[in-house]
C-alpha cells in the first residue's frame, strides 16, 4: 500500500497536462471560465495594488526595484493576457514596475506561450516571462528583486498531491491506496502515529482535528503546503498568494465525510482544497489568510499573505472584502447564469449592460452574439453606437486558443447587423487567418459584400463557399440571385 500523495494518481494527472497541453482546454475536458475572466482579472489586480501600497506603508517595497508576479500552473494562458492587459490599463496606479512570470508544469504550453501572437507585445517590452515549472517539485524560482512577490494559483491547488485521514471515534487512520486484481484502485485506513509527517505544524494540525471533530474524512493539502512553503522561502517570507478553487474552508465543512471528497471528471480526478487546514499552517508561521464569504457557489477566492502583519495589512483586506465579499467575481458568475436562464424576450440594453458587468468579456460576447446581432437589427442609434464600443472592447480581451470559439466571426456578424460591412470583411477575413477557411465565413463575405455592391466579388466568394460545401443551398440560392443583380447592372449604362 502507498501513502495517497505518493500513489500514481498525480503521476498520472501530470501526465494528462503534459500529453495534452492547451488542448486540454480547447475540448471543453476541462472548466476554465470561472477563473480566466476579465471580472477576475480585475480584482486580482486591485488587491496587487492593494497589497504593494500596503508593503510601501510599511517600508518593504523599493519603488526602483521589480515587483515579480507569479502565475502557477498558466494552463492556456488567457488569464495572464487578461492580467497583462489590466495591468497596462492600470500603469499609474501602480507603486512600482512589475514584470508577470507565467509558469506551468507542461513543456508544450509553455512553448505555447512564447508563440502566441497576443503575448509578442509584452514580450517585447520586458513585462512578460515565461519558464516551466513543477509546483511541487524540488526546484525553486528565483527573483532578481529584493520587492515582495504576488502569486497567483487558479484551479491549482485541487490538483496537487493530496493525502487522506480518517477520524472514528477519536482514533486519526491514515488512508493508503492500492491497486485490487482487477487493477481498480481501493483505499484502506490504518493507524496513524502522533507524527504522521515529523513536522511540527502540520501534525498540530492533525492531532487538532482528531481531537475535535466527529468521525469524518479528511484531505491534507500536503502538496499545496509545500508549494506555499517552497514560494515563500524564495521570497524571503514576503509574498501575498491569491487563488481561486475548490475548497474546504472551516472545521464544519470537514465534518461528515463517508469518504474523501473526490471529484471524477475526464481528465482524471481533483480533490476540494483543505483551506482550512493551509490556514492554520500558514498562521503558525504569521501568516495571514481572507477567505470569500460563503456562497452557494463552489469556487472560493483566497488571499494568503505573509511578510506584513494585519494591522498593516488594511488597503489588502479592504479590497478584497469590497471587490469578493461585495458583488465580486463569484457573483458575477451566478448572476450571469441566472439572468441568461430566466429572462425571456431580452433587449439590447440588457446584454450591453450585462457585457458590462462582465469587464467586457470576449468569451460572453461570442455566446451572446446570435441574440445580440438580432436584437440590433432596427434598434436606436445610440444603442447601436453603444454597442460598437463595447463590442470594441470585447475584442481587445480575446485570446484566441485552439477551440471552436470563433469570436472574430461573431463580432463580424454583429457589425453586420449594423450595417458596418466593410469591417465585417475585415473581421471575417480575421475569422479566417486564425480558424480557416469555412463554408458559413465565406457565405457572410459575400453578403457583405453583395450589400457594398461589390457583386463580382460577392459571386467569387459564393463560389469559393460551394467548394467547401456544394450543396450548402444560401449560396446556391445568393449566388443566382448575384449574377442575375450584375446583369441587370452591366444592361444599364451610361
Amino acid at each position: 500500500m502507498t501513502r495517497l500523495s505518493e500513489s500514481h494518481l498525480w503521476k498520472n494527472l501530470r501526465e494528462f497536462y503534459e500529453k495534452e497541453g492547451v488542448k486540454a482546454w480547447s475540448s471543453d475536458r476541462l472548466p476554465f471560465f470561472a477563473t480566466n475572466n476579465p471580472a477576475l482579472a480585475k480584482t486580482y489586480v486591485d488587491l496587487l495594488i492593494a497589497y504593494l501600497e500596503d508593503c510601501r506603508d510599511a517600508e518593504q517595497l523599493d519603488p526602483t526595484q521589480t515587483v515579480t508576479i507569479v502565475e502557477l500552473g498558466g494552463g492556456m494562458g488567457r488569464m495572464a493576457y487578461l492580467m497583462l492587459t489590466r495591468l497596462k490599463e492600470m500603469q499609474d496606479r501602480l507603486p512600482c514596475p512589475v514584470k508577470y512570470l507565467l509558469t506551468d508544469y507542461g513543456k508544450s504550453n509553455v512553448e505555447y506561450y512564447k508563440s502566441h501572437e497576443k503575448f509578442a507585445p509584452f514580450f517585447q517590452n520586458g513585462t512578460l516571462e515565461v519558464s516551466q515549472f513543477d509546483a511541487e517539485g524540488p526546484d525553486r524560482l528565483q527573483f532578481d528583486s529584493t520587492n515582495p512577490v504576488f502569486v497567483i494559483a487558479n484551479y491549482l491547488f485541487d490538483s496537487l498531491s493530496q493525502d487522506g485521514f480518517k477520524i472514528h471515534d477519536g482514533v486519526l487512520s491514515e488512508i493508503s491506496c492500492y491497486l485490487d486484481d482487477k487493477k481498480e484502485l481501493r483505499f484502506e485506513a490504518t493507524p496513524a502515529s502522533d507524527t504522521p509527517y515529523g513536522i511540527k505544524a502540520y501534525d498540530k494540525v492533525l492531532q487538532n482535528y482528531r481531537n475535535v471533530l466527529g468521525n469524518t474524512h479528511i484531505p491534507f493539502p500536503i502538496g499545496p503546503l509545500k508549494c506555499m512553503d517552497s514560494l515563500s522561502e524564495s521570497a524571503n517570507g514576503r509574498l501575498a498568494l491569491v487563488m481561486a478553487d475548490k475548497a474546504l474552508r472551516s472545521k464544519e465543512e470537514l465534518l461528515d465525510f463517508t469518504s474523501l471528497p473526490l471529484q471524477k471528471h475526464d481528465r482524471g480526478f481533483s480533490m476540494s482544497v483543505n483551506c482550512h487546514a493551509m490556514d492554520e499552517v500558514w498562521g503558525q508561521d504569521g501568516g495571514l489568510s481572507f477567505h470569500s464569504a460563503p456562497r452557494t457557489n463552489h469556487l472560493n477566492l483566497a488571499v494568503y499573505c505573509k511578510g506584513l502583519r494585519r494591522d498593516e495589512c488594511r488597503r489588502t483586506e479592504h479590497t478584497f472584502r469590497d471587490q469578493v465579499d461585495g458583488f465580486g467575481p463569484l457573483d458575477y458568475l451566478d448572476f450571469r447564469a441566472q439572468i441568461m436562464a430566466s429572462v425571456k424576450n431580452k433587449s439590447l440594453r440588457l446584454y450591453l449592460q450585462l457585457l458590462r458587468l462582465s469587464r467586457w468579456d470576449a468569451e460572453l460576447f461570442y455566446e451572446l452574439s446570435n441574440q445580440l446581432g438580432d436584437a440590433a437589427l432596427g434598434a436606436p442609434m445610440n444603442e447601436q453606437q453603444e454597442l460598437y464600443e463595447i463590442m470594441t472592447r470585447c475584442w481587445g480581451n480575446f485570446f484566441p486558443i485552439p477551440d471552436e470559439r470563433d469570436v472574430p466571426f461573431a463580432v463580424a456578424r454583429v457589425l453586420a447587423c449594423i450595417n458596418q460591412f466593410h469591417q465585417a470583411i475585415g473581421f471575417y477575413g480575421e475569422s479566417r487567418r486564425i480558424y480557416g477557411d469555412r463554408c458559413l465565413t465565406l457565405h457572410n463575405i459575400g453578403i457583405c459584400q453583395f450589400n457594398l455592391g461589390q457583386l463580382e466579388q460577392a459571386v467569387a466568394s459564393f463560389k469559393e463557399a460551394l467548394k467547401l460545401d456544394p450543396q450548402y443551398g444560401p449560396s446556391k440560392e445568393l449566388l443566382l440571385r448575384t449574377e442575375a443583380e450584375a446583369r441587370r447592372q452591366s444592361s444599364l449604362t451610361p
